[in-house]
């Protein structure tokens, strides 16, 4: 019935008053109108009477008016509540908000209206308050909170009209709309008043943990591992919050109101729990002194222990930020709480953090230097930054963690790589031609290398100065050190390639010669014609040995395995493909100059020698899976040995298309692209699929068999 009485009140108070006022205004008015008239009557130079201003009699008429405006509205209000009479929290909540519509569209704020406010308005907000706080305590005592079962059976009835849940959600939802309407009333009148406190929903729900946390981890007992165990603190008490609030059901029920309470602005709820609990281990680390203890920082502490508590810091962090779907930058962090305030600390964990990534991966004797190859711990590198990215991404200071930790190991990364190259380069460099067994060892080390190389570069690229996802300086570094691995990578292949090409084929296996014989063989006409394509030149036969154990184990690389994941088989095969396409390559090249004449030593194509040619390439890569650029020389080859009678009647062919005698030009066909494509319709029938018509035409032009033809 207190409502009532406030209404009643109000409304008697307000009326009485204006009505009393409006009777002195009136008998003022009079008093005043008769003064004016005697005055007028009066000689000039008589004393004038000072009467009141008439805008300041109707200013005060119309507040006048305005007061009996608010007392119309107020006593309607009274009429419909007194009507209503229902005396629950949640429907005067309801009421009031009706009231304050009427209060906040008064435009003339008089000193009846802030007597109405301060005296009767606002301690009835204070008391409906009050009242719906111990309301919301009891509601969540009565189900059971914070217990796993009694969040559970709130949740398993939210779908009923009438259930705890439900009049969790009135209680909640009345003060939230109560601190709304105590704040639209004091801003409207200007009123130094505190505002109602938002957050006690908050508070109610996290004092259950306070009360428990308190006598767990904060209160000392002899007998209690918590008191005894100092060094385990930070593990024990987010272990404890993350298995009794998060994976209890009190985070649930938590998110639950809060989606139900959007209407009412209680969205942020979830995200102020989640502090309150960052706030919570503040708290009990601060009360146990845990910094300080001699345990921790005392003179025989171990580093050990202040890094573990670090760890659980990572991690609570790392937990909250994959359960909160709001900014993350609002929520607080263990991290930013005890370590990023704290620059000695900051500052003693980045040089431990340096020193144990360098000791993990590389030597304990010499963690500056390379003792064996990089290739057996790429990945074991691509962990370590995979990790030290994700601790980086959970606290707000990214950028010194990455610069301080990250960086320093990716440069020795770099310098691990290019060593291990070098030694690699040097076993190739000997003067003789290596051994099946060597050789197969070394390139099977070059191609851990490179893909060790590749792995690094794509983990270290996840944040690129270019990409969205780029947050921070130190994330642009990492970006920087990758791209440096991917040029690194094309800087390896073209290494081995160039050194197993040029040096080892060329120069140990001789085959530099013989390109160099191959210009006199083509144009001899004594050359031994050779019937068969599986007869190998003599001299060949040390560069086809090293290029089919070069093959077989690039091959065998690029093997899928059904067991291994699609990721892992897809980075195995990159570095086999990627220096048997450089390699091949380079070979092609080199005999394309000779068998397209573009070195100029061979002007002129005998059939003999054409024929051991072919036979003598298609030896080397005539059984292997090869791209599309060998097939090209494997029918540059062919073409070149193909019998005089099918060639010359491509040639005349080709003349009859254009209507011109031999030689042929490339320009006649590129004139027009109907001749173009028709002559190349005639070489695919050939089945040189892979041939251009340029091709074509140099060996057309160079076969000296073809020459005293009439139309060729």
């Amino acid at each position: 019935m207190a409502t009532h009485h406030f209404a009643a009140s109000a409304t008697d108070l307000t009326l009485d008053a204006l009505q009393q006022e409006l009777l002195d205004a009136e008998q003022a008015l009079q008093e005043n109108e008769r003064k004016r008239k005697a005055l007028s009557n009066a000689s000039d130079d008589a004393a004038a009477v000072v009467e009141e201003p008439l805008p300041s009699r109707l200013g005060r008429l119309e507040a006048t008016a305005n007061d009996l405006l608010l007392a119309q509205h107020i006593a309607e209000w009274k009429k419909q509540y007194q009507e209503e009479n229902d005396e629950s929290l949640v429907d005067q909540v309801c009421q009031l908000e009706q009231l304050t519509d009427i209060l906040v569209n008064v435009n003339y704020v008089s000193e009846t209206y802030e007597r109405l406010v301060e005296d009767d308005f606002l301690p009835y907000c204070e008391y409906l308050f009050d009242e719906l706080k111990y309301t919301l305590r009891n509601l969540l005592q009565h189900a059971n909170y914070p217990s796993p079962e009694g969040c559970r059976g709130l949740l398993e009835h939210k779908g009923l009209e009438k259930s705890d849940y439900q009049d969790l959600i009135k209680t909640c939802g009345a003060i939230l709309r109560l601190v709304n309407v105590h704040e639209r009333v004091v801003r409207h009148v200007g009123i130094d008043d505190a505002l109602l406190d938002a957050d006690v929903i908050l508070r109610e729900f996290c004092r259950p943990f306070v009360e428990r946390i308190d006598f767990h981890f904060v209160q000392q007992q002899q007998q209690k591992p918590t008191t005894n165990r100092i060094d385990r603190l930070p593990e024990w008490v987010c272990s404890y919050i993350k298995e009794h609030v998060f994976d209890g059901g009190p985070w649930q029920l938590v998110e639950n109101i809060s989606a139900s309470l959007l209407e009412h602005g209680a969205h942020s709820l979830p995200l102020d729990f989640c502090n309150e609990m960052v706030r919570l281990v503040q708290w009990v680390l601060g009360e146990r002194n845990f910094f300080r203890h001699a345990v921790i920082a005392g003179p025989d502490s171990k580093p050990n222990h202040l890094m573990n508590a670090i760890e659980q810091f990572i991690r609570f962090d790392g937990y909250l930020q994959s359960i909160v779907n709001h900014p993350k930058e609002r929520l607080l962090k263990l991290m930013d709480v005890f370590v990023r305030g704290d620059d000695e600390l900051l500052s003693w964990w980045l040089q431990r953090e340096r020193e144990y990534v360098f000791a993990t991966l590389f030597s304990e004797q010499r963690a500056t230097a390379l003792v064996s190859r990089v290739s057996p711990r790429a990945e074991l590198f691509c962990s370590i930054i995979r990790s030290i990215q994700c601790k980086a991404a959970v606290f707000s200071f990214s950028g010194p963690y990455l610069s301080n930790v990250a960086a320093p190991l990716c440069m020795q990364f770099v310098d691990a790589v290019d060593e291990t190259s070098t030694t690699l380069l040097a076993q190739l460099g000997g003067r003789d031609v290596p051994t099946d067994k060597a050789f197969a060892a070394n390139i099977n080390e070059w191609i851990e290398l490179i893909n060790g190389t590749h792995m690094a570069a794509l983990i270290l690229c996840v944040y690129d100065d270019e990409s969205e996802t780029a947050i921070s300086g130190g994330d642009q570094d990492l970006a920087r050190f990758g791209r440096s691995l991917q040029h690194l990578e094309g800087v390896l292949v073209d290494e081995f390639a160039n050194i197993l090409v040029d040096t080892i084929l060329m120069e140990r296996a001789r085959f530099a010669g013989y390109l160099v014989r191959c210009s006199h063989m083509l144009s001899c006409e004594e050359t031994e014609v050779v019937e068969s394509f599986s007869v190998t030149s003599p001299e060949l036969l040390e560069t086809r040995r090293l290029l089919v154990t070069f093959f077989a184990i690039c091959d065998a690389s690029t093997n899928d395995d059904e067991n291994d994941e699609i990721d892992a088989v897809e980075r195995s095969k990159y570095a086999p493909r990627l220096l048997k396409d450089r390699v091949l390559t380079l070979m092609v090249g080199k005999i394309l100059e000779v068998a397209l004449n573009l070195d100029e030593m061979t002007p002129d194509l005998h059939p003999a020698g054409c024929s051991v040619f072919a036979s003598d390439i298609q030896s080397l890569f005539g059984s292997l899976s090869v791209p599309p650029f060998v097939l090209r020389l494997l029918n540059v080859t062919k073409i070149m040995a193909m019998p005089f009678i099918p060639l010359s009647q491509l040639g005349d062919a080709l003349c009859g298309l254009v209507g011109i005698a031999a030689p042929l030009e490339l320009e006649y066909f590129t004139a027009d692209e109907r001749l173009y494509e028709e002559a190349m319709s005639m070489l695919d029938a050939k089945g040189m699929v892979w041939l251009e018509l340029a091709d074509i035409l140099n060996v057309l032009n160079r076969r000296r068999d073809l020459r005293p033809k009439l139309n060729y």
